[in-house]
């Protein structure tokens, strides 16, 4: 199985940072100011395309992850509850190549919810996170807690799929990590097909985005015979930002190539 993805960071003052066709660690990305973390770890091999000098994820037994983080803005610490949620999974993920991720959100809420309470009884830490894990067979593993979103749009019929229970853009956040003990974490399996694609993205891009906007943007795209992963997620921040939202946005794009360049 053949993965590429491109990730965008952009702060809500819209300077932004870009990782394109990537492979490989990248480990708490983190833009000034911004309380997003993005990741990926994979232990997949790195497959040069020659004709399009594109780096691909050829993946084994191992799989490979890509997650989100976001630091709620209300919480004291929400940037330091979202870093260490990113170096919890990083860690899991380097000692254990099959990460459980149930339960790896669940102890990350403690570790979160251990960075205390102020007067008022309210969370100093407080994060929302997806994490998608892709094995060699097409399958999706994906974790989620908060406001945070993940989507599969399925390239064959042109319509996305909202995966994760919340994200709808209100205020109220549910089900963070760092809310109290016992949050229970979100998990779905997916089987993604070649050609699908799976998005990751923090609530800058749900604030400001329909769904059926996210859609259309996507199968623009994908009208191209290779989609331009970086162009997507462009123009995905792009109408968030037109469509109001004033949040730090973060897209983690994944395409299932499937076979050899």
């Amino acid at each position: 199985m053949l993965l590429r993805f491109h990730i965008l960071l952009q702060q809500n003052t819209s300077g932004s940072h870009a990782l394109e066709d990537c492979a490989g660690r990248h480990g708490g990305e983190l833009v000034d100011a911004n309380e997003d973390a993005l990741s990926t770890m994979t232990f997949a091999r790195r497959t040069e395309a020659e004709k399009r000098g594109e780096i691909y994820l050829r993946l084994d037994e191992s799989g490979a992850l890509f997650w989100v983080i976001d630091g709620v803005g209300g919480a004291a610490l929400g940037g330091q509850a979202a870093r260490l949620v990113d170096a919890g999974l990083q860690r899991g993920a380097a000692s254990a190549g099959h990460l459980r991720l149930g339960e790896a959100l669940a102890a990350l809420n403690e570790a979160v919810c251990a960075l205390g309470v102020d007067a008022d009884g309210r969370s100093l830490g407080a994060c929302a996170a997806t994490v998608a894990r892709f094995d060699d067979a097409g399958g999706v593993l994906l974790g989620h807690s908060g406001d945070t979103v993940g989507y599969q749009y399925h390239r064959a019929s042109g319509r996305l799929r909202r995966l994760t229970a919340s994200g709808d853009g209100s205020k109220v956040i549910r089900d963070y990590l760092g809310q109290g003990p016992g949050v229970a974490a979100q998990v779905v399996t997916v089987a993604a097909q070649v050609g699908d694609l799976i998005l990751l993205c923090s609530d800058g891009v749900s604030k400001g985005m329909r769904d059926s906007a996210i859609e259309t943007a996507l199968s623009r795209r994908c009208a191209d015979v290779v989609v331009d992963l970086r162009r997507a997620a462009a123009e995905i921040a792009t109408a968030a930002r037109k469509g109001g939202s004033d949040d730090d946005i973060s897209i983690v794009l994944v395409e299932v190539v499937g076979q050899d360049p």
